[in-house]
């Protein structure tokens, strides 16, 4: 899996449990056990933390991550050469 999809499936964890937690809040019906909730934060969290590791940026993907134009064949493309005169 890559990072951006980690951080995509981490971000939609913790959406939905915050507007179940939201909703079940302004109903004040919260439960007693919340162990669900608990355990959806947590793995939302270990997920992010995943693709960050993974290579995922802060901005979810969008700095950091490398381009087809920047990788050849599998591997990193040589730095621009400086010409000196």
């Amino acid at each position: 899996m890559s990072g951006p999809f980690l951080a995509a499936v981490a971000a939609a964890i913790a959406v939905v449990t915050g507007a179940v937690w939201l909703r079940l809040m302004t109903r004040g019906r919260i439960p007693k056990d919340l162990t669900a909730f608990l355990a959806a934060n947590v793995a939302s969290a270990f997920l992010g933390a995943g693709a960050l590791l993974l290579g995922t940026g802060l901005a979810g993907g969008m700095e950091g991550d490398r381009t087809n134009a920047e990788t050849v064949a599998g591997r990193e493309s040589a730095p621009p050469r400086v010409r000196t005169y």
